[in-house]
């Protein structure tokens, strides 16, 4: 605290002591090069501005000769420090600040987990209860944050989740990373981008892959598996529990019709059928609450029990003659 700033910045000398970066586990490997130089070009960021001028000049800010103005070296200190912490946890095949679980789905850090890395932290009471502690990224954090932000460095989508009563909480939020920004501020070449990002790729498949071979459900899979009992639900509640395929009742006695030979019980039949399946129809689309649109009027159909003109005249126990 002897330098005069309240952060304890020294002009002189770059606060890696602040950083507290997770070890990578030996049967990791260890992070992608793309990433460990952009870490050791921010260290280098600090003292030389001219690492990346957009982030290093003031745009609108000029000294005496017209010259933009240099940021002040904590400015810049607080931004390498937090890239170091976004670029430590940075996942190649998306982008985004993350990692994965065992069953293929994506944790998003938390502006904190970014705080904590970089040593930017405070306490604070917690808001959700009164009489306790809680850790908090500190005004120097959202600064520069706020600083890669506006540099294009990182896209923020914030997240919510309902807990009813009008009552949103904010979940940590999908922060996604340039692939632009970081081959500008690591200085890193279009074939060394793709290389790393290939291989990012090919690691995230043989990871779920292993997940499922040891029998781990993917949430890709509970995704499609929640969708399609939603949907066998909706065909329950409005056509009951009929099969998807009906047949004909044994109790029909089987009438063989020369149907081709007798216009006027063709046409009949086939008003019938129509009417049949138009309150088929009128039926899912009620349920939706929309019109049915295209080849989704056929799938919906058959999943609903709709029987084509042929199978329902052999439901009812009538079949073509030639």
């Amino acid at each position: 605290m002897g330098t005069g700033n309240r952060c304890g910045h020294s002009p002189e000398r770059f606060a890696v002591d602040r950083l507290a970066l997770p070890k990578v586990k030996a049967d990791h490997g260890c992070l992608p090069r793309v990433l460990t130089k952009n870490m050791k070009r921010a260290v280098e960021f600090f003292s030389d501005p001219n690492v990346m001028k957009s982030l290093g000049f003031h745009q609108h800010k000029y000294n005496l000769d017209g010259s933009n103005r240099q940021v002040r070296s904590e400015n810049r200190e607080a931004v390498s420090l937090v890239w170091h912490a976004i670029a430590s946890a940075i996942d190649l095949a998306s982008l985004r600040v993350g990692y994965y679980l065992k069953d293929g789905q994506f944790k998003n850090y938390s502006a904190l987990d970014l705080a904590e890395r970089c040593g930017m932290v405070r306490e604070g009471r917690d808001p959700d209860n009164r009489d306790a502690v809680k850790r908090f990224p500190t005004s120097r954090f959202w600064r520069a944050f706020k600083w890669l932000k506006n540099a294009g460095a990182i896209t923020v989508f914030e997240q919510y989740e309902d807990k009813g009563n009008d009552e949103l909480r904010g979940r940590p939020a999908i922060k996604t990373v340039s692939e632009k920004f970081i081959r500008l501020f690591g200085s890193i070449t279009g074939g060394v981008m793709k290389k790393a990002r290939d291989a990012a790729y090919k690691r995230v498949a043989i990871f779920l892959a292993r997940a499922r071979i040891f029998g781990i459900q993917t949430a890709d899979e509970v995704d499609e598996l929640e969708k399609g009992l939603q949907v066998d639900l909706m065909l329950r509640e409005v056509f009951g529990t009929k099969a998807k395929n009906q047949k004909p009742s044994r109790a029909h006695k089987t009438v063989r019709v020369n149907i081709h030979r007798d216009n006027l019980d063709l046409d009949i039949l086939r008003t019938e059928w129509e009417i049949y399946a138009a309150k088929l129809t009128a039926g899912i689309e009620a349920k939706l609450q929309r019109p049915l649109r295209g080849a989704e009027n056929v799938k919906l159909f058959a999943q609903a029990g709709g029987l084509s003109f042929k199978a329902w005249l052999a439901a009812k126990g009538i079949h073509e003659t030639s």
